[in-house]
């Protein structure tokens, strides 16, 4: 089994939810995301880094993901509080990069088997972002810089 990992620098945002509603107008339902500025930058963001970092065609086969995302630390907040329990949810920040990793990384999100993702204050001196993890046990593992 082969790892790559690399970084995403900038503000992790959520995938968000979609709602969806009946148009009165022309009776077909629509259907709009909750959140859509903040996620479509930051998921941009991922596939334009990951394309810098992976090398080598898509994987085809199962796929492991270890992401660790780093949030702001708000000034006001004691010392002695270590875990991230706010919002945005672990899941929906996971499913916003495991989206823009397709067609880089993977063909299909459908490859990755398991996500193993946590969220965590950022520490004095660190950048905010994504720490990505790959695992893979093809030959064509993506190269990293």
């Amino acid at each position: 089994m082969t790892t790559a990992a690399f970084f995403i620098p900038g503000l992790p945002a959520p995938k968000g939810s979609t709602r969806a509603f009946l148009n009165r107008y022309t009776g077909r339902v629509a259907v709009v995301a909750d959140n859509k500025k903040p996620q479509k930058a930051w998921q941009g963001g991922v596939t334009s880094l990951a394309r810098l970092y992976v090398r080598k065609p898509c994987l085809t086969g199962p796929v492991w993901l270890d992401l660790t995302f780093v949030l702001p630390r708000p000034k006001s907040l004691p010392k002695r509080v270590s875990y991230h329990l706010k919002k945005p949810d672990v899941d929906k920040l996971a499913r916003c990069v495991l989206d823009g990793l397709t067609g880089v990384v993977y063909r299909d999100d459908s490859q990755v088997v398991t996500v193993s993702a946590h969220k965590r204050y950022q520490k004095a001196g660190e950048q905010t972002g994504c720490i990505v993890g790959v695992q893979s046990d093809e030959e064509k593992t993506p190269g990293v810089v």
